[in-house]
């Protein structure tokens, strides 16, 4: 089996955000499967045409800027930029 390779564990959820990106002018809606401190799994159409670096609000309010870390059409992983290192 391959090696885990994260450094948070993962919590499941089922909560909608939205990709914001070029500087706000673009936007998808998502859902997140998936959040720990230091990023989320994604889902949402369109997912190859979004940046590589976007903000990531939540529905609670807040808003992380992230990095893709793997992606297909309708996934994504991201980490988030703004977390605390641990």
């Amino acid at each position: 089996m391959g090696e885990e390779r994260r450094r948070f564990d993962r919590q499941r959820v089922l909560r909608r955000g939205r990709i914001v990106f070029r500087r706000g002018h673009g936007a998808i809606d998502c859902v997140l499967l998936d959040i720990s401190p230091g990023g989320a799994r994604l889902r949402a159409p369109g997912l190859l045409a979004v940046p590589e670096r976007f903000e990531l609000r939540l529905d609670d309010g807040f808003s992380h800027q992230v990095e893709v870390r793997f992606r297909t059409a309708e996934f994504a992983g991201v980490q988030f930029l703004d977390a605390a290192p641990h």
